[in-house]
């Protein structure tokens, strides 16, 4: 390639990333907006006096990694990032922070700017109030030291931005959320005019957490669309929409909650004008897509075959046997094996899989000495002693028995 070429393919890339730096919404007509992106991310795992969370704080770290990377364009000096372990303290999402964060920051957009305020934590309901709960909260009195989700909607609507975005990932599942998703909440975000919302979940749900992947399932697919690589760009125009980004995380969200029992149904509500862009799609690399299954599978031989097979107790077959194991949502499970032949000594183990995996498993059984028989005992025929006299009791000399003549 000469150097002519190297150079246009250069300010090509340049202006394709700018434009999407620069683009936040398309109107109605068709025309591109231009205007500042700035966001506000808090995640909390630690909890003074609440049950901990595991992956609040790497949801946040996530979201603003894709936020200000090549796909979304948001400056780094755009972003405000609350998590627990921020080396300066004024960046740690206690009741003062996250309210001086909102009512600080949400003053700086102009009317075309872009904003997108994330919540990752637990929330709590009191009344006829909903509540976000900072890192020092007391759950038995949200009130006094929750955020109120009715004051993050205020800030929210005083905001100058025309363009306005609350994602809400709260009420974790996966043994330590304290509660699901409650009608008061989904009230209160149904009622924020000139912005949109989008939750985790639908009343009555858990937002569910996702060990292998280290991030809440919600949050896992919404830094997959941000990303640019998840083949979100539904009508392939080069932009990422909210209701794209949205259609993208739903789909995904219940296709994972179906396949693992459970139930988790992402909601947006909210109203906009034109399309909000939140990015650019196809700046990231191919997206790699996740693999649902739930199954692993066993291929169990012996020799001799048609030996009986037991896993956990439970008799499943002949060798050879095939076995598929539902794992559900766990990553592996360890299996205890046996199996008997009859003339062969019973031989098991302990045998670990991993969801997807095929797995044989052979046994050769050692086969059993045939049992000989016990011979009998013969005793010595007993001779009647001679020479007695009728009624006299002598005793046998062959085994001491009493002898009557």
């Amino acid at each position: 390639m000469n150097g002519f070429a190297v150079a246009c393919l250069l300010l090509t890339s340049v202006a394709h990333a700018q434009k999407g730096v620069e683009v936040v919404g398309v109107g109605d007509a068709g025309q591109e907006v231009t205007g500042q992106k700035r966001a506000v991310i808090i995640g909390i795992n630690d909890y003074d006096t609440v049950s901990d969370l595991q992956y609040c704080v790497a949801d946040a770290r996530g979201l603003f990694e894709a936020l200000t990377g090549p796909s979304c364009g948001f400056p780094a000096r755009n972003v405000r990032l609350l998590v627990d372990d921020a080396p300066d303290r004024a960046d740690r999402p206690n009741q003062g922070n996250i309210v001086g964060a909102l009512s600080n920051w949400l003053t700086l957009p102009k009317e075309n700017d872009l904003v997108l305020v994330y919540f990752s934590g637990h929330g709590k309901d009191e009344g006829d109030e909903s509540y976000l709960l900072p890192s020092s909260a007391q759950e038995a009195a949200p009130a006094l030291t929750g955020l109120p989700l009715k004051y993050v909607r205020e800030q929210l609507r005083l905001c100058r931005a025309q363009r306005k975005l609350l994602l809400v990932d709260m009420c974790h599942g996966g043994g330590k959320g304290i509660s699901v998703m409650s009608g008061t909440a989904q009230r209160i975000l149904a009622q924020t005019k000139g912005m949109l919302t989008l939750a985790s979940c639908q009343v009555e749900e858990k937002s569910y957490e996702w060990p292998d992947k280290g991030h809440s399932v919600f949050s896992y697919y919404l830094l997959e669309a941000l990303s640019g690589r998840g083949g979100a760009d539904r009508d392939k125009d080069g932009w990422l929409s909210t209701d794209e980004v949205y259609d993208y995380v739903h789909e995904n969200v219940v296709r994972w909650s179906k396949k693992y029992g459970q139930s988790q149904t992402p909601q947006m509500q909210g109203e906009r004008t034109g399309k909000i862009v939140l990015g650019l799609a196809g700046l990231g690399a191919p997206a790699v897509v996740e693999d649902l299954t739930t199954t692993a599978t066993v291929r169990i031989t012996s020799t001799p075959n048609g030996a009986e097979v037991y896993i956990g107790g439970q008799r499943q077959g002949t060798t050879p046997c095939q076995v598929t194991v539902d794992l559900g949502a766990r990553e592996s499970t360890t299996l205890d094996v046996i199996v008997e032949q009859t003339g062969y000594r019973s031989k098991g183990g302990r045998l670990t899989v991993r969801r997807g995996q095929t797995i044989p498993w052979d046994m050769e059984l050692e086969r059993l000495e045939p049992t000989r028989p016990t011979p009998p005992v013969v005793r010595p025929p007993i001779t009647p002693p001679t020479g007695g006299v009728p009624g006299q009791t002598k005793l046998n000399p062959v085994d001491g028995a009493e002898l009557v003549f």
